[in-house]
């Protein structure tokens, strides 16, 4: 008879990191707990698989991003639409270049 201290073994199969989890993370944070099914347990495991440390940067870094393009869409549309066609170019470059670097940040 097992002693009544002692934990049984767990069963079952521990859940694999989905392929995705990175840029799902990336763009909704904690709410991957329901996009995937899972416990905040298990994403806390996948976070650390995946280096917390650098998952967590580039989170922050999207977030300063989605900031940054609501601050633009305001300021375009209160602005006229002649300067506004010209700024959403040069916005728009901007977002492209500062994703790429987001995406080119080694894991």
């Amino acid at each position: 008879m097992p002693d009544a201290n002692q934990r049984r073994p767990r069963r079952g199969v521990i859940r694999t990191k989905p392929v995705d989890f990175r840029e799902q993370f990336i763009r909704l944070g904690w709410d991957t707990v329901d996009h995937y099914s899972t416990s905040w347990k298990v994403v806390a495991r996948w976070l650390d698989e995946e280096g917390r440390a650098a998952v967590k940067a580039d989170r922050k870094a999207f977030r300063q991003l989605q900031g940054l393009e609501h601050r633009f869409t305001t300021i375009i549309d209160a602005t006229p639409s002649v300067m506004a066609v010209s700024s959403a170019r040069a916005i728009g470059r901007l977002i492209a270049d500062v994703g790429t670097t987001i995406r080119q940040r080694p894991a």
